[in-house]
């Protein structure tokens, strides 16, 4: 009986170990050449970003708007309310036919009162949701075009400039926003966030002026 060593092909063992040697040289060297190639990165002040956008600055006025208007109608539920209230107690009598009415209607006023102001808060939670999220959905999409033509590979969030707060928050805290940091330092030509305001504001006016030439069009 053939002992396992007399049994192996050695020709074709050696034939494996010579072209596996092979492929691991090519793998190395390829990871060696990409690795010499620059990487091309930027970083970005997004909350600069978003402050500085015109449609950023359009949506927050529309949503205080939204919300003084909502809170006008709530003052003015509110206030029928205390006034029912106020008439039960002063001019309706107890007991009456029409201190009965008066109290079903000061009721169903309160509830509808009530049910403004939960619906109110959650359409404008919704609103300002919406509007962030479209908002960073366009910032990423520029970030994309302008990183194509200039050909940058990465584009990172840059919190350096924001300082740590100054309150005490005790030592979890504190480790949780220093974790929380993306960048710790960025040299001045890697700053993409005016490029990218400028290029933002720019589109946006020149779409306000075709939909007002549509608009003209049209009439």
């Amino acid at each position: 009986m053939q002992s396992w060593k007399n049994r192996m092909n050695w020709p074709m063992l050696t034939l494996l170990l010579v072209v596996a040697c092979f492929m691991g040289y090519q793998t190395s060297g390829s990871r060696m050449e990409n690795s010499d190639e620059p990487q091309v990165i930027a970083f970005v002040d997004l909350e600069n970003v978003f402050q500085s956008l015109t449609i950023w600055v359009q949506e927050m006025s529309r949503l205080e708007e939204m919300r003084v208007g909502l809170e006008e109608q709530s003052n003015q539920m509110r206030d029928e309310v205390e006034q029912m209230q106020d008439d039960l107690k002063n001019v309706y009598i107890e007991g009456t036919p029409e201190f009965d009415q008066a109290l079903e209607r000061a009721s169903l006023l309160a509830l509808e009162y009530q049910g403004f102001v939960e619906v109110a808060g959650r359409k404008l939670i919704l609103e300002e949701e919406l509007a962030l999220r479209s908002i960073y959905s366009d910032i990423k999409t520029a970030i994309g075009v302008l990183s194509e033509e200039r050909g940058i590979q990465a584009v990172f969030v840059d919190d350096s400039r924001v300082a740590l707060p100054e309150d005490p928050m005790g030592r979890e805290e504190l480790t949780r926003q220093i974790s929380a940091r993306r960048a710790l330092y960025t040299a001045p030509g890697v700053d993409l966030t005016q490029d990218l305001i400028v290029r933002m504001n720019s589109d946006h006016l020149q779409e306000l002026g075709e939909e007002l030439n549509l608009g003209e069009d049209l009439n």
